[in-house]
């Protein structure tokens, strides 16, 4: 696996610290627009639930992740990994 903690001896920047913040209205606003977004309509490709994804992914894997994403995803806990993963 990359490690990505070590800073690449030839780099032209120092990295600085950054605060990373998103508004609890951001995230609540999106998980609207997610549940209200239509997914389209059946397809035979769409219908594929291939290892390869050759078709992309499939409806089924739609509906799990927008099912995930507003309802049991806490877009929160991933918001305050971010503040520790990049505090350093």
């Amino acid at each position: 696996m990359t490690d990505y903690s070590t800073i690449p001896s030839g780099a032209k920047l120092k990295p600085t610290p950054y605060h990373v913040h998103i508004d609890q209205q951001k995230l609540d606003d999106m998980k609207q627009l997610i549940k209200l977004s239509p997914l389209g309509p059946k397809t035979y490709e769409n219908q594929q639930d291939s290892p390869d994804r050759r078709f992309g992914v499939s409806m089924k894997w739609m509906q799990q992740a927008k099912e995930q994403w507003t309802g049991s995803f806490d877009w929160y806990v991933l918001h305050i990994c971010w503040k520790v993963s990049l505090s350093g």
